[in-house]
């Protein structure tokens, strides 16, 4: 029995292809949740990675000159 053979080998490399392209298109999702006495809440959420750090950096020195 053939693994890559034939018709198997066919479907084989279609899944194999459609895996591949899946994973090329897959994108990060970036989040920000803040904890509050309900739990948690997301309060941002972005595919740009940038955008979420420049805002999560913002509110940490947002809170450090609160204090």
């Amino acid at each position: 029995m053939r693994i890559l053979g034939g018709i198997n080998g066919s479907i084989a490399a279609f899944f194999i292809a459609a895996a591949v392209v899946a994973w090329k298109q897959a994108k990060t999702t970036y989040k920000i949740f803040f904890g509050t006495a309900d739990g948690e809440r997301r309060a941002l959420q972005s595919e740009d990675g940038e955008y979420v750090f420049r805002v999560a950096d913002a509110i940490d020195e947002a809170l450090i000159a609160g204090r």
